[in-house]
């Protein structure tokens, strides 16, 4: 379930006319999208026939755990506060509590899943908007792990 605070992550008008159409498709089709995934989902289909899981049913790049002393909420509310909103096109995960992305421009985002048990994990990825297949089949996903370190310094447990 998602933080209830958290303000829907936008993203920025494209600056190439070529994406100006898929812009307008997923300001259209975007607020539909949860109903779509979770019906799919719910019929068996899901990240896991795009991208190839852990044992978990958790995408890779595991950042860490949240701190003893951190909440989830207080964890969210700090990444709201340094730009991440709520990532409604992202499939779910298992254990998955919260989905936030911070949209570095129409191309690229970093998404960050928050899980029940306090395990953090993210990813820099392109937008599904920009570039949805790409997106779904994860190329080219990344760990940035130093750049997630900077994000989260205070409030997890870095992994090895």
């Amino acid at each position: 379930m998602q933080h209830r605070r958290v303000p829907t992550s936008r993203v920025p008008y494209p600056l190439k006319p070529r994406h100006w159409l898929k812009y307008a498709t997923w300001r259209v089709y975007g607020p539909v999208h949860p109903y779509v995934r979770n019906v799919a989902q719910r019929v068996g289909l899901s990240s896991d026939h795009f991208v190839q899981s852990e044992r978990t049913g958790r995408q890779p790049f595991l950042i860490g755990h949240l701190s003893p002393d951190t909440t989830i909420e207080v964890f969210i509310d700090h990444l709201v506060a340094h730009g991440f909103g709520a990532h409604c096109i992202a499939w779910l995960d298992k254990g998955e509590v919260a989905s936030l992305r911070l949209v570095e421009n129409f191309v690229y985002q970093y998404h960050i899943r928050i899980f029940e048990d306090g395990e953090v994990r993210g990813h820099y990825e392109f937008t599904p908007e920009c570039h949805p297949i790409k997106h779904l089949r994860a190329l080219e996903q990344q760990p940035r792990r130093e750049v997630f370190r900077q994000f989260v310094r205070g409030f997890v447990v870095f992994a090895e």
